[in-house]
């Protein structure tokens, strides 16, 4: 009798070590399939250390481009020293090119690139002969009535910027004319004979 509960006792520890082990190797897999023995990625505590500053990006730009700032600031207060005979003949040259380039006749759509050609660099000259302007119905003939020079920082010794602010008048295919405000921003270099516009950009409004 003692020998039969005996081996009941011992099947029964053996049965619930089998279930035991059946149950842990269940788990055992089960965490394996899911991942659970991967290795973490590493350090997420970093990963948000760097998404912080990430989001925060543009104040760190722009931190940045105050202190690119600093040296501008200087150099815009360094002015080129030239004679004033020099001054007259840029302001004169610019204000001529403004007036001649902005004059546009539908009739002769290339003449506005001549008329400027004097005062423009040969390099400048063949480059807009490539793109002749077409003028929109709205604004059909151009005229250029008056312009008021206003000196531009320069950072370069061997350039001369002047902003000519051109008053002028334009004229629709509805015959009705009104008025129109451009500045034209040009940059003059020395050439062989003189100083001739080399390069220009054109804004809305003005004076």
């Amino acid at each position: 009798m003692f020998n039969l509960d005996y081996r009941l006792r011992s099947d029964r520890i053996k049965l619930f070590l089998i279930i035991f082990g059946l149950c842990s190797l269940v788990s055992l897999l089960v965490v394996f399939l899911s991942g659970g023995f991967q290795e973490p990625p590493a350090n997420k505590e970093q990963q948000v250390e760097v998404e912080i500053p990430a989001a925060a990006s543009g104040n760190i730009v722009s931190s940045r481009s105050s202190e690119a700032s600093k040296p501008l600031q200087k150099r815009s207060e360094i002015k080129t020293i030239l004679p004033s005979s020099v001054l007259h003949e840029t302001k004169q040259t610019a204000q001529n090119f403004a007036k001649a380039y902005y004059t546009y006749d539908p009739k002769h759509p290339e003449q506005y690139v001549e008329n400027s050609k004097p005062f423009m660099t040969e390099k400048l000259y063949v480059y807009e002969k490539t793109k002749i302007r077409k003028q929109t119905l709205d604004r059909e003939t151009t005229r250029a009535i008056r312009a008021t020079i206003l000196p531009v920082d320069s950072y370069d010794s061997s350039e001369l910027v002047w902003c000519v602010v051109l008053e002028g008048e334009v004229t629709p295919a509805t015959g009705k004319k009104y008025p129109e405000n451009l500045q034209y921003f040009v940059t003059l270099r020395e050439t062989d004979d003189a100083w001739k516009v080399a390069d220009f950009s054109i804004e809305e409004g003005g004076e």
